[in-house]
């Protein structure tokens, strides 16, 4: 099972291949905090170190390590175009004008090379989901998301689940801008949930997930 968009291409927990730093290994699920994470630690992976590619420059040389090798294969959610055998999700070319004439009517031509470091939106409370099926099937989200529909619709699809038997509760969300679109908790505390019989179960919490 993969999910993502516009591009179906994340197992809610690794499979085979770590793909970058921080990317979900291991589910632990515990009715105590603190047996949560006494579990996490006792957790050991082994890694077989592959190479990286640890800039846009560098994922766009020839010879750079494929992030992806099947990236023609993913579900596209959206009008994007993978280009197969390379470390590129989507091209879109934008054309505007002459630029030839652009550059002989110029009477200055600067040059700058500008990078800036990740940032991330930053909302006051934290992102957390939990998860319940109950006995007649029925699974009962709660997210602090900003995407209601696309969890419901999500769930259902990748877990074959009619889809009026999914519901979604979000809190009153200050304001929509993406930080709170993405989804990855909900896919783990449904995991989470199915592991235990159903019962209710928090993303994240203590330590679940290494």
């Amino acid at each position: 099972m993969l999910t993502g968009s516009p591009l179906s291409d994340r197992p809610p927990i690794a499979i085979d291949k770590v793909r970058y730093y921080g990317e979900p290994v291991a589910l632990v699920v515990a009715e105590q905090e603190y047996i949560a994470e006494m579990a996490a630690l006792q957790i050991k992976v082994d890694y077989e170190l592959l190479p990286a590619v640890l800039s846009p420059r560098e994922a766009f040389q020839k010879n750079a390590p494929l992030v992806h090798e099947r990236l023609a294969e993913y579900k596209r959610h959206e009008e994007v175009y993978p280009e197969p055998g390379t470390n590129i999700a989507n091209r879109t070319k934008i054309r505007k004008g002459n630029m030839e004439e652009g550059w002989r009517n110029s009477r200055h031509i600067v040059e700058v090379e500008v990078s800036l470091p990740q940032s991330d939106h930053a909302a006051m409370e934290m992102r957390c989901s939990t998860a319940e099926i109950r006995p007649d099937g029925i699974v009962i989200i709660h997210s602090t998301s900003q995407s209601p529909y696309v969890i419901r619709r999500a769930i259902s699809q990748s877990f074959h689940i009619p889809l009026h038997k999914v519901i979604v509760h979000t809190p009153l969300v200050g304001g929509s801008f993406g930080g709170k679109a993405a989804l990855q908790m909900e896919f783990l505390a449904f995991l989470a949930s199915r592991a235990v019989g159903g019962r209710a179960a928090m993303f994240p919490r203590a330590m679940p997930v290494i």
